[in-house]
């Protein structure tokens, strides 16, 4: 029989050696063949696995036995390693054999630094399998072995590296949904990292260290949202932490900026004191020097920017005086008014109408304040732009808040009306129908609105009450399925009787 490259793998036979403790003397060998062939290809026949396996986690569990046992069990952590890349099944049977726990074992108790780095990877790469087995390490207690190899000054950048790494593999642990991490976890963590971002200085070129700093800042960040109540505050004040990012995200490379504002916008969240003590710290003025530097309005930077002075903005009075009274707002305006006419992609779109959001809800005096600043524009490029925007839900969410905290100022109905904005509302007012779930609300708003004019009333009335589409066609868009609002056919009955529309 003519055998293949793939299958000329001896396992059996390599199996049967590890497996004979009358050949100890072989296993070396037997373990470095098995780790080479494993790392050239992940993948390993499924009659062999399981016996595999637990043979390879056997030779981690003896580490400390023999005159070959951390070799023997560097090989096998290794193997696990590159064994955890190939796939459900093999991770599986890692995690079934009680691979994690020994992993873990010699991952916190071995003095040899190559050993211990080795189960680090190998318990990283099982981590990111799914959310149920990130746990099963996250209960090993292998987090203050970790915080302590990156406080330990004489710590290689290697190890650094993985060490930062599999803590972000256990924070984010592989799976859509977020976990929770217990909270006195969560707290001995965040200021671990806290003090390692702090003072850890390798003497190399900043630059080469981002990728380390930034996967630190991602991970701090995600354990400052899932601990909104505790974290938040170590996150402020801790070793000057806060003030520590604002003073440099200004002149730090984009993608460190980007993580650091991540952490601050996530701290915004938590309350608004200790969003007024960001903005003592310099928060706003740190947001508009990025303003200055950043211009393109595809910059990531730029929309975490703009979520940062949004959250800002949403605060109760006392806190959103500091932005309305800052002056250099009235960029932030421009900046806004400028990306709401070239946005395209629906996320940065939605960050936009949130910002335009914060704004308007705040009071009828500040709503005001936005008309003499020109913000309207931004309020009618929805508008118009609404018939391109029909498949997105949150986009007529916001403008809808939108309208209904103005019509709370007479200032902004004359404005609005001035402007014409009722014909593009008019216009749009169908598409509405195709989201069942804004009939109810846009009928409220169209009525506050043309409380003055009872034909534009009735008019907008009419289109949003009676018009039903009888027949939607649908396009590519994106890769998505998008209604065509041009080939939308419509059966119109007007029902004079506003009152009973609005009961």
């Amino acid at each position: 029989m003519v055998r293949s490259a793939r299958d000329a793998f001896d396992f059996a036979g390599h199996i049967a050696i590890l497996g004979d403790f009358a050949k100890t003397d072989q296993w070396t060998d037997a373990y470095l063949e098995v780790r080479r062939r494993i790392c050239n290809n992940h993948n390993v026949p499924k009659e062999y696995l399981y016996k595999l396996t637990g043979l390879l986690i056997r030779g981690v569990r003896h580490w400390n036995k023999g005159h070959n046992g951390e070799a023997n069990a560097l090989q096998s952590a290794w193997a696990l390693t590159n064994l955890a890349c190939g796939g459900t099944e093999q991770t599986t049977a890692i995690v079934e054999k009680d691979g994690i726990k020994h992993l873990a074992n010699v991952f916190r108790k071995a003095e040899n630094t190559e050993l211990r780095n080795q189960c680090m990877w190998a318990l990283a790469n099982i981590a990111c399998e799914n959310q149920p087995i990130a746990e099963k390490i996250r209960n090993k207690n292998v987090f203050p072995k970790l915080i302590e190899l990156l406080l330990d000054p004489s710590t290689s950048c290697k190890i650094v590296k993985n060490a930062v790494w599999f803590i972000n593999r256990l924070v984010f642990d592989g799976s859509s949904s977020r976990s929770r991490i217990n909270t006195e976890i969560a707290t001995s963590l965040t200021e671990g990292l806290i003090k390692f971002m702090t003072s850890w200085n390798s003497g190399r070129d900043p630059l080469e260290d981002e990728p380390i700093f930034k996967d630190v800042l991602y991970t701090i960040s995600e354990l400052v949202y899932q601990e909104l109540r505790h974290v938040p505050l170590i996150a402020l004040n801790y070793l000057g932490f806060s003030k520590f990012l604002i003073s440099k995200c200004p002149d730090a490379t984009p993608g460190y900026t980007k993580a650091a504002l991540r952490i601050l916008g996530n701290i915004t969240l938590s309350s608004d004191l200790s969003t007024l003590q960001l903005v003592e710290n310099g928060l706003l003025d740190c947001l508009y020097q990025l303003l200055d530097k950043f211009d393109d309005p595809r910059s990531d930077v730029l929309i975490d920017t703009f979520w940062l002075l949004s959250n800002v903005a949403g605060c109760e009075t006392p806190v959103s005086d500091h932005l309305f009274s800052h002056p250099k707002t009235h960029i932030f305006v421009r900046r806004v008014l400028f990306l709401l006419g070239g946005a395209k992609d629906r996320s940065r779109r939605d960050l936009l109408y949130l910002i335009l959001n914060s704004f308007a809800s705040a009071s009828p005096e500040r709503t005001s304040w936005l008309l003499d600043h020109g913000f309207f524009n931004g309020i009618e490029a929805v508008a118009k732009d609404a018939h391109r925007a029909l498949y997105n839900e949150r986009l007529w969410e916001v403008l809808l808040d939108v309208l209904r905290n103005g019509c709370e100022d007479e200032a902004f109905v004359h404005h609005a009306l001035s402007r014409g904005l009722d014909e593009h509302l008019q216009i749009a007012a169908p598409v509405l129908l195709i989201g069942e779930s804004y009939l109810a609300p846009a009928t409220q708003v169209f009525a506050k609105f043309y409380s003055e004019a009872r034909e534009k009333i009735e008019e907008a009335t009419r289109m949003l009450v009676n018009v039903k589409p009888k027949r939607i066609l649908w396009r590519h868009c994106d890769d998505e399925l998008v209604p065509d609002t041009e080939q939308i056919e419509f059966d119109v009955a007007f029902n004079g009787e506003l009152e009973h529309v609005f009961e």
